[in-house]
């Protein structure tokens, strides 16, 4: 990796920490749909399940519904 892309890297991982929770949770579950809706193959689901897990991080009234979705495509990963 070179000294550009770990700078980039950083300002990305900046970035996203100033993020106030609410928006990091809508910008996953928005890739997640996308994700989705490009197909559920390999490591696909992999993705998908990340950015749903990441999308009802410490928000109960979300959880259940997101993290149904999420199980679903950890187990579709797996297997």
């Amino acid at each position: 990796m070179s000294q550009v892309d770990m700078l980039w890297q950083v300002i990305k991982d900046v970035i996203y920490e100033m993020l106030p929770f609410k928006q990091r949770r809508h910008i996953h579950a928005h890739i997640a749909r996308e994700l989705l809706s490009q197909g559920t193959s390999g490591m696909q689901c992999v993705s998908i399940a990340h950015h749903y897990t990441m999308a009802c991080k410490d928000v109960e009234e979300m959880e259940i519904d997101l993290a149904t979705i999420a199980i679903d495509h950890w187990e579709t990963a797996v297997c």
